[in-house]
This record gives structure tokens, C-alpha cells and sequence, in this order.
């Protein structure tokens, strides 16, 4: 981590920087919000919502699915994903597979901070959606020289989110061994870039949530 990347980890740790809109700093986020508002309306849909990692594949195409609708932003984070989630909503879903947390991490959101988001998320999506089955999916990992977050950090918040999915009844789906080396970062066989995945793991992915997607 470079010196000013200390700086501002410690800004936010300590409240003299607040996350209140960091994630719309991204041109990204309004402008796919903007579209996700007039696609049309699918009834009994299965979402994918998340950040770049959701964003680059086209669930639909690879489950043969045209009920399946995609909600991911890059760079987006829990109070991101919080506050769009109305649109999430409507028509309210049959499924939602979340994929939460890295972006958040590595924008010095404390864990605390992020499971609040996500909590209240997961709560919204049980008022709007009753009977809505809610998939919480792991953090993947990372090459080390991309931290913030380190992998032990990702590891760490991956325990919370199965704490998370324990307390509210949700079902966790493990990615993290999948895409792991034995040095603890993402294997290079499924990244060019050390975090954003190819064909081969969007194909690994894909076999690890088929049976829930069903």
C-alpha cells in the first residue's frame, strides 16, 4: 500500500472522510442505474447483483435464462446496492445472488459498515419480496499488489458473510476455494489482471451455482 493509499485508509477508519457517496465517483454507476430503470420489467426473475465481477458476464446468455437479470456496477458496494434497490425489486424477484463486499473493502468501508449495508439490504429484499430466496456469494480472491483488501482481509470478510447468512436465514455459497493458489491470491489461470475474471472461471462459477439458479 503506497503512502497516500495510508492516508486515506486511516481517513476513513477514523471518520474524517465519509463513504456517503463514494461509489457514485464511478461514471458507471449513474449511468447503468439510469438504464436498469427502463429495462423492461420481468416477472419471477433471478438477479444478479454486484460489482464488476457480476457486471462482465452475461448470466442470462450463459444459463440460457431470459428471465435472468443482471444488476451488477463496477465499483459498486453495499451502500450502493442499498440504494438502488428498489429497482432490484421491481417486480419483485424469485431469487437474488449477491455478490458484495471486495468493492467495499477496497474503498476502506470498515466490515462493520459493509454488514450493516448488507444487512439492510437483505431485509428490504425480504419486505418487498416475500418467499425471495437470497444467495449471499463469497468474496473471490485477489492479487496481492492490487490491496486494498488484502487476501487476509477478503478470508477474514468471508466468515462474516457466512455469519451473515447463518443469522438471516440466507444460503452462502463458498467461491473462494475455487479461484484460490496456494500462495492465498487469485490463480492467474482465471485472470488477466488479478481481479476481473475470464471465460474459464465465469465457466467454474457457473457450475458452482447451477443447481441454486434451477
Amino acid at each position: 500500500m503506497h503512502r497516500d493509499d495510508t492516508v486515506t485508509h486511516l481517513a476513513y477508519r477514523t471518520g474524517l472522510k465519509k463513504h456517503t457517496t463514494i461509489y457514485k465517483h464511478n461514471p458507471e454507476y449513474p449511468r447503468l442505474k439510469t438504464l436498469f430503470k427502463i429495462m423492461p420489467r420481468i416477472d419471477s426473475s433471478i438477479v444478479f447483483a454486484g460489482n464488476s465481477l457480476t457486471r462482465d458476464c452475461n448470466w442470462a446468455e450463459f444459463f440460457q435464462n431470459p428471465r435472468i437479470r443482471v444488476r451488477g456496477i463496477g465499483g459498486d458496494c453495499a451502500a450502493g446496492i442499498l440504494e438502488r434497490i428498489d429497482e432490484i425489486l421491481t417486480p419483485p424477484p424469485q431469487k437474488i445472488f449477491f455478490e458484495i463486499g471486495g468493492s467495499d473493502l477496497g474503498d476502506y468501508y470498515t466490515p462493520e459498515e459493509i454488514l450493516r449495508n448488507y444487512e439492510k439490504i437483505i431485509d428490504t429484499s425480504r419486505a418487498r419480496s416475500p418467499g425471495v430466496g437470497i444467495f449471499l456469494q463469497s468474496l473471490l480472491p485477489l492479487s496481492e499488489e492490487l490491496a486494498p483488501p488484502t487476501n487476509k482481509e477478503i478470508v477474514q470478510f468471508n466468515k462474516e458473510i457466512v455469519a451473515l447468512a447463518h443469522k438471516k436465514g440466507c444460503v452462502f455459497i463458498d467461491l473462494h476455494p475455487l479461484f484460490v493458489n496456494s500462495a492465498g491470491t487469485l490463480d492467474t489461470v482465471y485472470s488477466n489482471d488479478g481481479v476481473h475474471l475470464n471465460g474459464r472461471a465465469y465457466a467454474k462459477w457457473k457450475q458452482a451455482i447451477e443447481r441454486y439458479v434451477r
